[in-house]
């Protein structure tokens, strides 16, 4: 499952790599919704064997450790740091948190995992959606199986997909998207208001479901002729 955050950095100066874990662990407090223990992440580090070896989190944020084997990750690419963690898990019940930053590009935070959002309602889900707005002032958050998107079943291949659930910086109407199952409005953390959009609420949404690729399909149409639904490339 895909559940990607875009955003940009405001200002002149990029957040620590102190900070930028930090955020990680303060949305990965809500990860525990979901079955994740804030005790089972660790750093991302050169081998599997160093990156179990340490914790990525202690009772009040990252643990010392982690911050050093991540300003070590770094060290070549100083203007576009990125922090990994991971569950310690490969393949089914695996989780990987990445947060990347870029001072004049798009910022991103990703949650992969598989078989863990697949077992949990949409208004738990949701939820991670909201969390994520609160710490960053994102652009846009996609939230969906990975095929929706690597096998382009979106409409417009250069605009963000709704997939499972769309959040997008403005207040958007059951009028503007009647598609839509379930609208959720939210403020992010400036302060701005945006919107939710989920297609599906009974259950997980499918790629397999032809219906559900079709709701999809309807609300990108819909927010396309709204000027609602930007290119990936202005985000």
């Amino acid at each position: 499952m895909k559940f990607e955050v875009f955003f940009h950095v405001e200002g002149n100066q990029l957040p620590s790599i102190v900070e930028q874990f930090h955020s990680l662990w303060k949305f990965s407090e809500k990860l525990e919704n979901v079955g994740i223990d804030l005790n089972k992440w660790h750093p991302a580090a050169p081998t599997e064997k160093e990156s179990l070896a340490h914790k990525a989190f202690g009772p009040s944020g990252p643990t010392e450790e982690a911050i050093r084997l991540a300003h070590s990750n770094n060290q070549d690419e100083p203007d576009f740091p990125s922090v990994g963690i991971w569950n310690g898990i490969e393949d089914n019940g695996g989780a990987v948190l990445k947060s990347s930053l870029s001072l004049n590009g798009i910022c991103s935070v990703e949650f992969n995992s598989d078989g863990i959002l697949e077992h949990r309602s949409y208004d738990v889900t949701a939820d991670l959606v909201e969390r994520a707005i609160e710490l960053w002032a994102a652009t846009c958050i996609e939230v969906g199986p990975f095929k929706y998107y690597v096998d382009e079943m979106q409409v417009f291949p250069v605009r963000p997909g709704v997939g499972w659930m769309l959040y997008l910086p403005h207040e958007i109407s059951h009028d503007q998207v009647p598609e839509a199952q379930m609208l959720r409005h939210v403020t992010d953390a400036n302060g701005h208001k945006g919107t939710i959009i989920i297609s599906e609420i009974d259950g997980m949404f499918s790629v397999d479901n032809p219906a559900h690729v079709h709701t999809a399909n309807k609300i990108e149409i819909r927010l396309a002729d709204c000027g609602l639904l930007p290119k990936y490339a202005d985000l």
